[in-house]
Formats: C-alpha cells, structure tokens, sequence
C-alpha cells in the first residue's frame, strides 16, 4: 500500500545523530529523523531534537563558573548534585560529514517544530521535495497514514579525546529506515501560542518510535500530514494477575499512540518563515 509512498518519502528523509559527552565521562548518542523542504537545504524536525544544543549552551555556563570558583581558591567547593549530567562536548551529524548547519535556526517548544538551514550543495539534486497536505482538505479520520524514521537502532559511540570528536565502531553507518503504519485516529487542539500559531496534533494508531522524532507521517500518495514528535501511553483499564516465579503480579495494559505535529500547525509556523515550500490541492 505504501511501497510507491515510501520511495518518494526517503528521498527527503534522513537521520541526526545527537552525541554528547557529559561531564563525568559518559558518552551517549541518540537517533532522531528530518527531512529536506526544498532545493535551499531547509529542514523541518522536531524542535525537542535541539534540547541538548540549548542544555549544552546553559551547562557551558555553569561549567566556566564552578571553574572559576575553583580558580579562585574554593578547591573544596563540592559538585553541584546535576554536575555529572553537564555536556560537555556536543555534536550534531545530519547524515552527511559534510553537511552542517548555516546558523539559520528556528523552532518552537510549543509545537515541537524546528526549521534551519544546511550547508547542502545537493539539495538541489533530489528528485522528490515534500508535498504537505492541504490541511483545509479532507482531513478524514480512518486514513491509513504512514511513520518514517530510524528507530531500533544500538549506537556505541566513544569519545576521541586526541581529536576531540565523537567515533563510531566501523559498519555503524548506514543508519536503516523503518517505516510503521496506522490510522488517522483523531486531531487534538490545545489552543494557540504566545505568537499565535495552532497548537494543533494528529493522533495514529500506532506508536511513533523512538528514533522516528521529527519523521514524516504520510498517506499512499506521498503527502505529509504530520510531523512525529512524541508516543502517549493510554491506560487501559485492563490489569490482569499473573503469577511469575511463584509471585502474584498485577500487569497493567496500555495502548500507545502516535502524536504528530498536524500539518496546519507546520504550514502556518513555515509561512510566518517565509520558508518555500509544496502544499496539495487536497
């Protein structure tokens, strides 16, 4: 059903890799998804996909500060408790070595939604640029809609102390996709911004995974109806006993479901951009 779709989508899909050192030494990265708008290299992804580049900025902060403090004779200044969690090295791979950021950036916590720019010569060359769907045209619960991301995925990653980057084990890379499928469930309004845009969501009935924030989630025909940003856990009421190991558990049972940014919210917030890009008929 969706094997025409999913060609045109992973033409504009791709992965980040968020990698971050922490102060007492931990290395850790995370997968996330964005795709390409159009032939100047702007991006759309989710806006939580930065929180570690905003984290970064206000540790760096810290970091300097108890430095100083120490510099200044307070050698037995303790740790403050968060101080092992502090970045202290960050870094952002946009499935390319070469592809990085121009500094255009904008995002909004509220709809979970960032736009920038890469430095990306061959945005030009793709043959598929996203399509939105109209958000004033049928949209109809019971549609059969489409996630596409990089989800259930180990990384091991390391820290090069000599080079100062982040190093993968050699066959890390190429990331695979993974796409989910469900249905159009239901759309879930909270309002408005502070600057006026539709705090606007669209439910599917599958779960977004993790790795697949900030990935399409389309119909047959390749449109992008929303943008993945997070999974609720919906409680059931089910909570059979079962016995395990000789003990009486109580299982509670959930539904998970998929909550993208809707279509109407990203239109809005690319437009007050003034970022180009493909909207359909219907």
């Amino acid at each position: 059903m969706f094997s025409e779709a999913y060609k045109s989508v992973s033409e504009f899909t791709r992965p980040v890799i968020v990698s971050m050192r922490y102060y007492n030494g931990t290395v850790k990265s995370a997968v996330g998804t964005y795709i390409i708008l159009n032939e100047e290299g702007w991006i759309l992804t989710a806006a939580h996909l930065l929180q570690p580049f905003l984290k970064a900025q206000q540790d760096q902060k810290a970091i300097a500060a108890f430095e100083r403090s120490r510099e200044d004779g307070n050698d037995e200044q303790e740790l403050p408790e968060n101080a092992q969690q502090w970045i202290t090295n960050l870094s952002y791979w946009w499935g390319g070595d070469n592809l990085k950021l121009e500094g255009n950036v904008a995002y909004n916590g509220k709809l979970d939604l960032a736009v920038a720019q890469l430095d990306f010569p061959d945005a030009a060359n793709l043959s598929y640029f996203p399509i939105l769907k109209n958000p004033t045209q049928n949209i109809d619960p019971g549609t059969s809609l489409c996630k596409l991301g990089y989800p259930l995925y180990k990384l091991e990653p390391s820290f090069n102390e000599q080079s100062n980057t982040f190093e993968f084990p050699d066959g890390t890379l190429p990331i695979p996709r993974f796409p989910i499928e469900g249905i159009f469930t239901r759309q879930i309004s909270e309002g408005k911004t502070d600057d006026g845009y539709p705090i606007k969501f669209l439910e599917t009935s599958s779960p977004g995974l993790r790795g697949q924030s900030g990935g399409p989630i389309f119909d047959t025909h390749a449109r992008i109806w929303a943008l993945q940003s997070k999974t609720i856990n919906h409680t059931l009421g089910f909570n059979p006993q079962i016995e395990h190991n000789g003990n009486t558990i109580t299982e509670h049972q959930f539904l998970n479901t998929g909550i993208g940014v809707h279509c109407e919210a990203i239109v809005a917030f690319l437009e007050d951009q003034d970022i180009h890009f493909k909207l359909s008929d219907e």
